[in-house]
């Protein structure tokens, strides 16, 4: 990211640490709806063992934020 996007407060999610690696990994992604989205690389026994829920969601995305896990999404081949 350039120097803007990563002092954009936008540009970041809270999540466990667990959550958070398998993010960074594109493991998991976010819809723009904030819906959980699930690699087809990240095996479901795994996603199970990591305590993963199907169901999450992020209740709240600003705009900015959005068009950063459209990239995130993108990025990592998430259809």
């Amino acid at each position: 990211s350039t120097t803007a996007q990563s002092l954009d407060e936008q540009n970041g999610i809270y999540l466990a640490t667990h959550l958070h690696k398998a993010f960074d990994r594109g493991l998991i992604s976010f819809s723009s709806e904030g819906k959980l989205l699930f690699s087809k690389n990240l095996d479901p026994d795994a996603r199970k063992a990591l305590g993963i829920p199907t169901t999450a969601a992020l209740p709240f995305l600003p705009e900015r934020t959005k068009e950063y896990l459209t990239w995130h999404r993108s990025h990592f081949g998430f259809s």
